[in-house]
């Protein structure tokens, strides 16, 4: 993404932008998927190369994009529907500006500020919905406020013309039992708050003369089934339009789980796989904790090239204290991961209960031949994407099954006759660590951070990601210093650096540990 802020802000895409490689006008590696030559650099060093076009590039242009976007009529309404979202297990960002969120986003609140002064609410709601239409944001939920102020009708038509073309069915979930807003009957009870009598209707505030099918408390108390196959059914009728009643917590997570039904059905689903094409939500934002958002998966990398007892040991306790996949550096280049479809048993559990009021919430690649034996790749030739530091996670998977917590990339077993085969060895492993950063990349996860055992091996893992510079923050434990990466394509991403003789059996452990608290 070239150019200044303003020359980008409006396009749709860009809000998000690519990673930082494209950015620096630097992208993918010098050829890397066909067969290796080697040859000696200068001062009679070995390296090796790749022929051919890298499966990295295409990697890196790949876009992070939230998994949900809530467009609110001012901020307190998108705060508020931030804080709901994190209570789900997003990372929530709340902005105003087109363009302004960061990378790696998991669920973003907008601002569309409607209720400004002189402001166009179909205009602005058209504008945003066709924003994140174009980005690929596959959930987007309208904010109304709890008392039905400002002009939803016109937010949502606006929401809907931004949405043209596609098959759509809106679900509007008007109540905030927590705030003391009860939906009963299709008529808005605020105990305790006067309001006039055309904002108890939120039937025609929010759909205006449109039909619009109820789900009433009978058909709740039914479970989320009975709601996904009734509001299917009706679809399939035609009906586009529904309001639900609710006047406890209890409801509005039944309500919740019925639209996950819709988006993501089971297999035995009676109305099948194609639900009721995208579905659009429209709430006062209460709902958003009990709904359930796909969650990037994460994972540490420890890197170890370093042939000492120590490393040895250490590695023994980690394998016994975390999920750990351990790699030799050929199996990094050559293993597979498990497909990273985001299954189920993957979107966390929603929230148990949340009662505040709305302004206080509590809340398989293309492979590659293993590097050989005695001859590493040039250092600073694969540089990795930035934007949320991740990488493919699927092509690997633990004893266990299912994605591991943690990777390790070793040479340990590697024995070496002097020091430029250590030398060679400490590149191989940087390489193929940042071939699993690579893999993970692609496949939507993201690498909470790095622990990388042995001096050689973390300066040939920095020029192997193409970072100039590490901004330090702390000492995470005796000699092992925490800094995050300051340039490259990957910076920001955390990396704690031991040598090969430092700590005890729980070391490394420990230094995993934090990482994965911290992400």
């Amino acid at each position: 993404m070239c150019g200044s802020p303003s020359a980008t802000r409006d396009r749709p895409g860009a809000m998000w932008g690519r990673p930082s490689a494209m950015r620096g006008g630097r992208c993918g590696v010098r050829g890397r998927s066909g067969p290796m030559r080697a040859g000696l650099a200068p001062g009679g060093r070995p390296v090796v190369g790749w022929r051919g076009r890298s499966t990295y590039r295409r990697a890196v242009t790949q876009q992070a994009r939230p998994a949900v976007a809530v467009l609110a009529d001012d901020l307190t309404g998108a705060h508020a529907s931030a804080a709901r979202l994190r209570a789900a297990g997003c990372r929530a960002v709340v902005t105003w500006r087109l363009g302004a969120a960061p990378e790696d986003t998991d669920a973003l609140a907008v601002d569309m500020r409607t209720r400004d002064y002189g402001a166009d609410p179909y205009a602005r709601a058209r504008r945003w919905a066709g924003h994140l239409r174009a980005a690929g944001v596959a959930r987007i939920e309208l904010r109304i406020d709890s008392t039905l102020r400002g002009d939803p009708g016109a937010e949502l038509r606006g929401v809907l013309d931004g949405l043209a073309g596609e098959d759509v069915t809106v679900l509007a979930v008007p109540a905030f039992p927590g705030a003391g807003r009860l939906v009963r009957g299709g008529r808005l009870e605020t105990p305790g708050l006067e309001l006039p009598e055309e904002r108890r209707d939120p039937g025609r505030l929010i759909f205006g003369t449109a039909a619009v099918r109820p789900i009433g408390l009978g058909l709740i108390a039914e479970g989320p089934e009975a709601i996904a196959a009734e509001i299917a059914a009706r679809r399939g009728a035609g009906s586009r339009f529904f309001l639900a009643d609710a006047d406890s917590e209890a409801h509005l997570r039944v309500l919740a789980t019925a639209a996950d039904l819709l988006e993501h059905p089971p297999t035995s689903a009676p109305w099948g796989p194609a639900g009721p094409g995208r579905l659009v939500t429209v709430s006062p934002g209460a709902w958003l904790a009990y709904r359930r958002f796909p969650q990037p998966r994460t994972y540490a990398l420890v890197v170890l090239s370093s042939r000492t007892e120590t490393n040895r040991t250490q590695l023994d306790r980690l394998a016994k204290d975390h999920n750990c996949l351990i790699l030799s550096a050929d199996e990094a280049f050559t293993g597979h991961l498990p497909t990273l479809n985001t299954p189920t048993d993957h979107i966390p559990a929603p929230a148990d209960d949340l009662s505040a009021s709305p302004d206080g919430l509590p809340a398989p690649p293309n492979h590659l031949p293993a590097p050989a034996d005695d001859l590493p790749a040039p250092a600073g030739d694969l540089p990795a994407p930035a934007g949320d530091h991740s990488a493919p996670a699927d092509q690997y998977s633990a004893p266990g099954g299912g994605f591991p917590a943690v990777v390790v990339v070793e040479t340990l077993s590697r024995r070496t006759r002097d020091g430029a085969e250590a030398w060679a060895q400490s590149t191989i492993a940087a390489q193929a660590a940042a071939r699993v950063l690579e893999t993970a990349f692609a496949a939507g996860a993201r690498c909470s951070g790095i622990v990388c055992g042995g001096g050689q091996t973390a300066s040939a893992l920095m020029d192997v990601l193409d970072a100039e510079w590490l901004e330090t923050e702390a000492e995470a434990a005796p000699l092992c210093p925490r800094s995050h990466l300051g340039s490259g394509p990957y910076a920001g991403l955390p990396l704690i650096t031991k040598g090969g003789l430092v700590g005890t059996e729980t070391t490394l452990s420990q230094l995993v540990t934090e990482l994965i608290g911290g992400n």
